[in-house]
C-alpha cells in the first residue's frame, strides 16, 4: 500500500497523490535518521567545505540554516556524533592555520595533510597503564599455561604415553608452536613489569593534574569558553578543547587520548553529577 511521506498517513493501491499535502506517494516510508549538531558556522562556504571533508570520511551531514544565530548548522546521524567530532575538531585547526578561506585549494589540501595526521592516530580509547599492566599479566599467564600443558603433551607422546603424535614432523610443528607460546607468555610478562612501572609515573602525573583541574577550572571558566549562540553538544568541545589547551600550557605536550580521558572524567564527575 502507498504511503505519503509527508503526513504518513497509508492509502489505497489507487492512489497516487496524498489529497491532504499534494505530494507523490511512495511504496514504503523510510525511517527518519535522528540528526544532532555537529558544527555551528558563519559562512556558508565553510560549512559546504566542513561537508565535503565529512563526506570523504564517508560521514553524512546536512547543512541547516538557523534564522535564530544567523549562521549554518552542519547535522550528522546520531551513531556517527563521536567519528564526526574528530573530524571537526582536524576541520577547525586547519581552517584556524591556514587562514585563507577564499582559496579553497589550499584548504582541501591541507584537510588532506590532516586526514592522514587522523589517520595515523588511534582512534581506540587510552587504556592506563595500571589496566594494560593487568591484561597483559593475564594474558601472559594463560599463554604459559597452554604452553606448558602443550609441552607436557608433546613430551608424552614421545615418550610413548600417547599416540596422537607419531612423526618427527608432527613432534617439531606442535613443539615449535607451543615453545612459541611460551616465548609470547614470558615477553608478556616482561611487558606487563614495564607497565606496571610506567603505571606509577601515570598515576602520578593524573594526580597532578586532577589536582590543578579542581584547583582552576569553574563554571565561571568554561563559561569563558562558551558561547550562547551555540548549540551545547559545540560549546561542550569549545570547553574541552579550552581545558586541554591551558594544560599544555602549563604541563607541556601530552597524548591527546589521555588528555581526553583525565578531562572529560574530572568535568563527569565534577559537573556532570551537579
Amino acid at each position: 500500500m502507498p504511503w505519503c511521506p509527508k503526513c504518513k498517513m497509508e492509502y489505497k493501491e489507487s492512489v497516487t497523490i496524498c489529497p491532504d499535502c499534494g505530494v507523490e506517494l511512495v511504496k514504503e516510508l523510510v525511517e527518519d535518521k535522528i540528526l544532532l549538531p555537529v558544527a555551528d558556522l558563519e559562512e556558508e562556504e565553510a560549512a559546504n567545505r566542513l561537508v565535503e571533508f565529512l563526506a570523504s570520511e564517508q560521514l553524512d551531514s546536512t547543512i541547516e540554516y538557523s534564522k535564530d544565530t544567523n549562521s549554518f548548522l552542519v547535522n550528522v546521524p546520531q551513531e556517527q556524533i563521536e567519528r564526526a567530532k574528530k573530524c571537526v575538531h582536524a576541520f577547525f585547526q586547519v581552517e584556524q592555520e591556514t587562514k585563507v578561506k577564499s582559496n579553497s585549494n589550499e584548504v582541501l589540501e591541507a584537510l588532506e595533510a590532516a586526514k592522514k595526521e587522523m589517520e595515523n592516530t588511534s582512534s581506540s580509547p587510552y587504556i592506563k597503564r595500571a589496566e594494560k599492566s593487568k591484561d597483559l599479566k593475564s594474558s601472559a599467564i594463560t599463554f604459559i599455561s597452554f604452553s606448558i600443558i602443550g609441552i607436557i603433551f608433546v613430551a608424552l607422546n614421545i615418550a610413548g604415553v600417547f599416540s596422537y603424535l607419531n612423526n618427527l614432523l608432527s613432534y617439531l610443528v606442535i613443539g615449535g608452536m607451543f615453545l612459541a607460546f611460551l616465548w609470547i607468555g614470558i615477553s608478556s610478562f616482561r611487558m606487563s613489569k614495564k607497565a606496571a612501572e610506567e603505571a606509577l609515573e601515570e598515576e602520578a602525573v593524573t594526580k597532578r593534574l586532577t589536582d590543578w583541574l579542581k584547583e582552576n577550572v569553574t563554571p565561571e571558566l568554561l563559561d569563558s569558553f562558551s558561547d550562547p549562540s551555540l548549540s551545547g553538544e559545540i560549546n561542550f568541545m569549545r570547553q574541552m578543547e579550552g581545558i586541554k589547551e591551558q594544560i599544555t600550557q602549563i604541563f607541556g605536550e601530552m597524548d591527546d587520548s589521555y588528555l581526553d580521558l583525565i578531562v572529560e572524567e574530572f568535568y563527569n564527575e565534577t559537573f556532570e553529577t551537579k
